[in-house]
């Protein structure tokens, strides 16, 4: 077993979303990955292993196992591509949320993600509103996935959310965006997910 720590979305150490990976020779007990993502205490750490020259992913927050994650999944694919050097020209790692395709291009990264089914929320949400401190133009759901989105990222920025009450909510992963005023930039987003022990990941969304 290898233990690495790759911060995705920076070409400067010490910023991005830092997540840590793990190569292992064969699959680990949960609890044993769950004891290491702890030990680790970053928002994920990816476990990785090969196994029948088929590879298979799975990331653990400091609290639970989740179905999925992109920045884990990115670092996974640089150490493998940059440390291992595999002969693969496209990584398909087996998940809890299926295959997922990363292609190295020059010094990039590829990924396809499963495309999300949201449903808009037609009625108020109290609770949400509370939680957040705000209430928002329009909120969508997926499942335990819920979307939120602001008119102006201003208000996304000053949010100061009360975890305890997003806690209670039956949606677990909360993604709250606006469109940028920056035209360098489409849209902010900010991601809470106290029920997965984290409470604000510093760039899924």
């Amino acid at each position: 077993m290898r233990l690495f720590t790759v911060d995705s979305f920076t070409d400067r150490p010490f910023e991005g979303n830092p997540a840590a990976v793990c190569v292992l020779d064969k699959s680990l007990p949960d609890g044993k990955c769950l004891a290491i993502a702890q030990e680790m205490n970053l928002s994920e750490t990816a476990f990785v292993y090969k196994e029948d020259n088929v590879y298979h992913l799975k990331w653990f927050t400091p609290e639970v196992e989740v179905d999925l994650c992109g920045h884990a999944t990115l670092a996974t694919a640089k150490v493998l591509f940059d440390i291992y050097h595999v002969e693969e020209e496209v990584l398909n790692f087996n998940t809890k949320s299926g295959v997922l395709a990363v292609k190295k291009v020059e010094e990039y990264f590829e990924m396809n993600f499963p495309l999300g089914d949201l449903s808009a929320v037609l009625d108020g949400d109290v609770l949400l509103n509370e939680a957040l401190g705000a209430t928002p133009l329009e909120v969508f759901e997926n499942g335990d996935w819920c979307l939120v989105r602001f008119e102006d990222e201003t208000q996304v920025k000053d949010l100061e959310p009360n975890f305890s009450k997003l806690l209670e909510h039956s949606y677990k992963k909360f993604i709250v965006t606006a469109k940028s005023n920056n035209n360098s930039y489409h849209f902010i987003s900010r991601f809470f997910a106290p029920a997965l022990g984290i409470n604000e990941d510093p760039v899924t969304g």
